[in-house]
């Protein structure tokens, strides 16, 4: 499939989506901060999407992995919390998910946080 790369990550403010939502647009800085908390070079993130959330792809060790990015203004860092449980509860019965993988720091959700903005990242 192909994924359009041109996200332009200097743009701040929100944008609107194909279907008129508007998204909060994280900034260079936060990407980088993100990519770093979880072990991963910046510059290997591939830009996936953006809807409520903003979605990067990346390789490790033959393995594909997934960074996403949600401003904290549409979820709370509960639900995120409460999301990763219930992705590890499913694993650890033989369900077949992309499990969370923990930052450096050991944590499945790390804050991020450029000029006004908030986001949750987590990587499956």
């Amino acid at each position: 499939m192909d994924r359009d790369t041109s996200f332009d990550h200097e743009h701040q403010g929100g944008d609107v989506d194909d279907r008129g939502v508007t998204v909060m647009v994280p900034s260079a800085g936060v990407l980088t901060q993100a990519a770093l908390r979880f072990g991963i070079e910046p510059d290997v993130l591939t830009f996936v999407r953006y809807s409520s959330n903003i979605v990067y792809e990346f390789s490790r060790n033959g393995r594909d992995f997934v960074l996403r990015l949600s401003p904290s203004a549409g979820k709370r860092r509960n639900l995120t919390h409460s999301e990763m449980a219930w992705i590890n509860y499913l694993a650890a019965r033989g369900g077949r998910v992309a499990t969370p993988v923990r930052s450096r720091e050991g944590k499945l959700v790390e804050r991020l946080s450029g000029g006004e903005r908030t986001f949750w990242a987590v990587a499956f």
